[in-house]
């Protein structure tokens, strides 16, 4: 083991220096630290914990606010680019691929299919079913099952359960 006193210590700047040796280069979902499925919620999240943990007033203006700033630009393009849902989407496609994220998709639809069909745990598995459809939106399977799970999560609220038809119509007209 190494004694105490012979550890080398990290400093501010060596932990920043290293967040853009790691980030520069790097796809948006690895430069924010969240995975290629992460929701809108886990985004925001994310961003406001690093920019929070990299602001300039943690570290040496004189010294290190150039390394600051251009980080604080990495993270700014990235969170841009998948902080919208549709910008998201597509930019989730072309860094995964369509068969990786029907990989993806197909673990949330069997965690859903669980949580509906055998823990009738309705809410949880609508979350399941929505991010299956978010990573493959052309797989009816899915979003029909997203339908049933809203409609047995909201039921007997008449709005609610309109909804959940109308969901159930569109994945057999995408069928």
């Amino acid at each position: 083991a190494i004694p105490e006193s012979l550890k080398k210590k990290e400093t501010p700047r060596a932990r920043l220096e290293e967040k853009l040796r790691n980030t520069r280069g790097r796809n948006h979902f690895d430069v924010l630290e969240v995975q290629e499925v992460s929701s809108r919620d886990e985004i925001e999240a994310a961003y406001a914990r690093l920019t929070g943990e990299y602001d300039l007033s943690r570290f040496d203006k004189q010294k290190d606010g150039a390394l600051v700033k251009e980080l604080h630009g990495l993270l700014e393009r990235s969170y841009r680019e998948v902080i919208d849902d549709t910008k998201r989407r597509a930019y989730r496609e072309r860094v995964v691929g369509r068969e990786r994220l029907m990989i993806l998709a197909a673990a949330e639809f069997e965690k859903g299919e669980d949580l509906l069909l055998i823990r009738k745990k309705y809410q949880s598995a609508v979350v399941c079913f929505q991010t299956a459809c978010e990573l493959a939106p052309w797989e009816p399977d899915f979003l029909a099952y997203l339908g049933l799970a809203h409609f047995k999560y909201a039921f007997p609220d008449p709005t609610e359960v309109q909804s959940a038809i109308k969901m159930i119509d569109r994945a057999l007209a995408l069928a």
